[in-house]
């Protein structure tokens, strides 16, 4: 009978303990994490008005931040920005589709509009792949084993943003055989014996 009257206070100490998780994690600004956190809940079913409200403000306020900092990068006309511009894209999309699966309600009523970036997310890959493989390229074309490891950070990166991208095979042989001391090369002839 003790074990019964347990598991309430237990499940009472549980949300009061997420509600304030939640809280603390707004109060820290983290944004995302309290989206992450949350909308699964609310997408299941489980309208909490606090928890709502603390998705809907995060929501806004990532998104507004995103936005400002999107402009004031491009304002700038380097062509560095534009790796982190795409990164923020990712991440508004990222919170839309999170909160895609909304009820309708919920969504009127914390004014959410779904937001159509494939456009400006697909112009942001290009430029920011553009730069990662110029950047890349003239490192490595340097010679430098000190620029082939600094140009490896760029061809991750690049990989991160688009493993397909067609000049990745290329890059990483160049920065493999930049930043080996020697490179063995073995020639196989046509009996498939290699040739010393």
């Amino acid at each position: 009978m003790k074990y019964l009257r347990l598991i309430p206070a237990l499940l009472l100490g549980a949300m009061l303990t997420a509600c304030n998780t939640t809280k603390k994690l707004y109060e820290a600004q983290e944004y995302d994490q309290v989206i992450q956190r949350v909308a699964p809940d609310i997408c299941d079913g489980d309208l909490n008005a606090k928890q709502i409200n603390y998705v809907a403000a995060s929501y806004h306020k990532a998104n507004q931040a995103d936005h400002e900092r999107i402009q004031a990068l491009k304002a700038s006309g380097q062509p560095d920005v534009w790796p982190e511009i795409y990164q923020r894209y990712c991440s508004m999309k990222g919170r839309n589709d999170a909160l895609k699966c909304f009820p309708t309600k919920v969504k009127n009523g914390m004014n959410y509009v779904k937001l159509d970036l494939d456009e400006d997310m697909t112009i942001a890959r290009n430029k920011a792949e553009a730069y990662l493989v110029a950047k890349a390229n003239q490192l490595l074309d340097s010679g430098s084993k000190e620029d082939a490891v600094e140009a490896e950070k760029y061809v991750k990166q690049l990989s991160r943003t688009n493993k397909e991208n067609s000049n990745l095979p290329l890059l990483q042989k160049k920065m493999l055989l930049l930043s080996c001391d020697h490179v063995e090369i073995v020639v196989v002839g046509k009996d498939e014996r290699p040739l010393l």
